[in-house]
C-alpha cells in the first residue's frame, strides 16, 4: 500500500508544477488515496479526503452519477468511523435517494449502500429499522447473487444478531447457521468470519 500512496500523492501534487489534474482523475486519485488512509486507521486524514472527492463528485453529479453515489457511500463510512452514526446514516440515506433515481429501487446499486445502512442502524440500536433494511438488502442479494455469495453471509449474520436481540432465539440460531455454511463453503471451517458467524 505504501507504494500506492506515494504514487497517489504524487499525483494529486502535480498541481504544483502547473499541469492541473482534470476533475474526475483527481476525484479518483482522492478517493483512491482515502480509501487506502481507512486501511490505516488513519481516518482523519481519509475524511478530509473523501470530503475533497465528494466535492468534485457534485460537480458532475449528472454526467457521472455512479462516482457520485460511491463518493456519497465512501464519505458516509468514514463518518461511521468517526462514530458520528446519525451523520452517516443520512449520507447513506441521500446515496440511496439518489440511487433510486437514476437507477431505479431495485438497482444492484443499493446492495452495498443498504447493507452498510442496516448494520449503522443495528450499531444505533434502530432495531426495527435496521431488520427492514437488511431484509430488503437480502431481497436484492438474492436477485443478483448467487446463494452462498459472502453478502448474503454477512446480512444472515446481521439478521441473526436483531433476532437474538428481539429473543426470537430459533430463528436467530436458523440465520447464524446458514449463515456460517455459507462462510465454510467459501472460506473454509478456520477462517474468522466462519467462527464468528457461529
Amino acid at each position: 500500500y505504501s507504494e500506492s500512496i506515494h504514487e497517489l500523492e504524487d499525483l494529486l501534487n502535480i498541481d504544483e508544477d502547473n499541469n492541473k489534474l482534470d476533475e474526475i482523475t483527481e476525484f479518483k486519485a482522492l478517493s483512491a488515496l482515502g480509501l487506502i488512509k481507512i486501511k490505516f486507521f488513519k481516518v482523519t486524514e481519509s475524511n478530509d479526503l473523501l470530503n475533497k472527492a465528494f466535492s468534485l463528485a457534485q460537480k458532475h453529479k449528472e454526467t457521472c452519477p455512479l462516482d457520485y453515489c460511491a463518493a456519497l457511500f465512501r464519505l458516509g463510512q468514514t463518518i461511521f468511523l468517526k462514530g458520528e452514526y446519525t451523520k452517516a446514516i443520512t449520507k447513506l440515506n441521500e446515496a440511496i435517494e439518489f440511487i433510486c433515481q437514476y437507477f431505479g429501487s431495485d438497482s444492484h446499486e443499493l446492495i452495498n449502500v443498504k447493507s452498510c445502512l442496516g448494520y449503522l442502524q443495528y450499531k444505533s440500536s434502530n432495531y426495527n429499522q435496521a431488520k427492514t433494511t437488511l431484509e430488503e438488502t437480502l431481497n436484492l442479494i438474492n436477485r443478483y447473487y448467487h446463494e452462498n455469495s459472502s453478502k448474503r453471509a454477512y446480512v444472515l449474520r446481521l439478521l441473526g444478531v436483531i433476532k437474538m436481540i428481539e429473543g426470537n432465539h430459533p430463528k436467530a440460531l436458523d440465520l447464524m447457521k446458514q449463515s456460517s455454511e455459507i462462510y465454510k463453503s467459501i472460506f473454509g471451517v478456520d477462517h474468522p468470519e466462519t467462527a464468528t458467524a457461529i
